[in-house]
Order: structure tokens, then C-alpha cells, then sequence
């Protein structure tokens, strides 16, 4: 149950509060705070730090003496009024301890971390408005999804698991659904959660587009998946080669003389056939020794 006491001052900014420390009669020596007697009003203001995500919100408060006052409790963009309503009988109280109470100030809301968080009460008539500090409590923490990069070849998809580094605290399941396409290409949710991205014909470079995962309790989060569209490998291209040796005689033969890689990759030579009248043998520098089989005169091929 993480809990904003008010006396922090290295995390509360107090405005027209008093903070009493020690004080039997308050609640023991917590350094609580309260709007001075009389028609006051004062504000506490902090930066929510907690992790995303949402939370109940518990605020403890003291509503002593005659009058009524109202504590506004704003989350973001969001106020919570609350009204404290205590009868007068003309005899004015300071709170014990057990004057203190819980007042729910919302079931449930979404606070992003760095929220800033604003407590404002105005104190009524002979109202001594206290307050001791207010909880957060979590119910789902957010999910968290984490940008990713790929590349691809020339017009080939690429399938991408988008969520093999997105987490989620409570191991909710997690929806993937395209947020924003990219510029050149078109991205497909699939059934198990991957995506499928294709870029246009012709296409090369780089290529974003984003997506958003949902818990089904917090708002989607989005993340961004880059994808660099290379040049498409071309094959070699072999072309077929003639020796003439005599008969009982090896021939060596440059094979990759006369062929050709388009991007000038080292291309590695292997024997896919062997001829039926001689054996040929590939050398390290990638030539082919053949050898015909004695007393062997013809043509032969491998």
C-alpha cells in the first residue's frame, strides 16, 4: 500500500497548511497537517512517482469542531470533491486519533507516473480541517511495451513478435492492435499476437510504424517497430565452361572465370554431378581438377 504521508515535505509542496509535530492531542507525533480555524483554505501538491497504472485512492482526514469543509483531490486532469460535514454545536474540538478516517476518493483511476497530484481544502466557519497522508493503492499496474527492429530483403514480409519484449506485472493477456501504419509498407495483427509487415514493391530503407498492447483494465500502451528494407540478395549466375585435355592426361579448369555475383559476394564452389568417365575434384582457390578414367576418349560431363 504505498502512502503519501503529508508531512514529507521533501515530497508534499505546502501551501497555507500548519504542520504540528508532537501534539498528544493530535495523532501522536505524525506531524499531520490542517488548515488553520476559521475560513482558510490551503493546498499540498506532489509528483505522483509510483509505477503506471490503477490504482484506489484512500485519503485520511480528520474533520473536527463545527462547520463543514471540502477537500478537492486532483489526479491529473481529474478532481475529486469532497464534502466533510460535521453538525455544530457550537463546541470546538481538536482530533484524536480516532477522529481520524478513510475516505475513498476513487475506486479506481489510471495515474501515469510523473502525474502531478493536487490536494485542495478550504476549511468552514470554526472548521479545523486535518490531514495525516493519502494511499495509493494498486489494483493493475500498466503493461510496458518496448520499441523493436527488424530488416527485410527487398519485398519479402517479415513476421515480427512484437511481444517477446513487451512484460506485464500481473501476467494479464496481453491484445495487440496496430496504432499507426508506416509510409511504405502495410503491418497485420495475427491471430497469436505477431505482426506481419510488408513493405511496397520497390521499397528500400527504413520504414516505422506503431502498435499499442491492452491489458483489458489500464489504457494501451504503444510502442514503435522499425524495419530497414534492404536490397534484395540476387543468385549468381553460372555459366557453363568447355576444356579439352588429352586422353589419361588431368585438366584444371577456372570455373568462376566466366561467372558472376550481381552484389560481388565470395562464391563457394561444389560438386553437384559427377561424370560417368572421369572424376572432378574441387582445389581451395575454387578451380576443378577433372581426371579422365584411363584409356577414356569422348566427351564427358559434370
Amino acid at each position: 500500500m504505498p502512502r503519501f504521508e503529508f508531512e514529507d515535505e521533501s515530497r508534499f509542496t505546502l501551501t497555507n497548511f500548519i504542520r504540528l509535530n508532537g501534539d498528544d492531542n493530535v495523532f501522536g507525533d505524525n506531524g499531520i497537517i490542517n488548515l488553520p480555524d476559521g475560513d482558510s483554505t490551503g493546498s499540498a501538491t506532489t509528483t505522483f512517482d509510483l509505477p503506471s497504472g490503477t490504482y484506489q485512492v484512500v485519503l485520511n482526514v480528520a474533520d473536527e469542531t463545527d462547520g463543514n469543509s471540502t477537500v478537492d483531490v486532483t489526479i491529473g486532469n481529474e478532481t475529486f470533491s469532497l464534502t466533510l460535514d460535521n453538525p455544530n454545536d457550537g463546541v470546538g474540538r481538536f482530533p484524536t486519533a480516532d477522529a481520524f478516517r478513510d475516505i475513498t476518493v476513487t475506486n479506481s483511476i489510471f495515474i501515469p507516473e510523473g502525474t502531478q497530484i493536487t490536494i485542495n481544502g478550504q476549511s468552514n466557519a470554526q472548521e479545523f480541517l486535518r490531514l495525516d497522508y493519502i494511499d495509493f493503492n494498486l489494483i493493475n499496474e500498466a503493461p510496458v511495451a518496448v520499441d523493436d527492429t527488424v530488416s527485410t530483403g527487398g519485398n519479402p514480409d517479415v513476421t515480427i513478435d512484437v511481444l517477446a519484449n513487451d512484460s506485464d506485472t500481473e501476467g494479464d493477456a496481453l491484445t495487440v492492435t496496430i496504432d499507426q501504419q508506416g509510409g511504405n509498407g502495410t503491418a497485420v495483427v495475427n491471430q497469436d499476437g505477431t505482426i506481419t509487415y510488408t513493405p511496397v514493391d520497390g521499397f528500400t530503407g527504413t520504414d516505422t510504424f506503431t502498435y499499442q498492447i491492452d491489458d483489458g483494465t489500464n489504457p494501451p500502451v504503444t510502442a514503435t517497430v522499425s524495419v530497414e528494407v534492404t536490397v534484395p540478395n540476387e543468385p549468381p549466375v553460372p555459366v557453363d565452361d568447355t576444356a579439352t585435355t588429352a586422353a589419361n592426361t588431368a585438366v584444371n579448369i577456372d570455373v568462376l572465370a566466366n561467372d558472376t555475383d550481381p552484389e560481388g559476394d565470395a562464391l563457394t564452389v561444389t560438386l553437384d554431378q559427377q561424370g560417368a568417365n572421369g572424376t572432378a575434384e574441387v582445389n581451395q582457390d575454387g578451380t576443378i581438377t577433372y581426371t579422365p578414367v584411363d584409356g577414356f576418349t569422348g566427351t564427358d560431363t559434370f
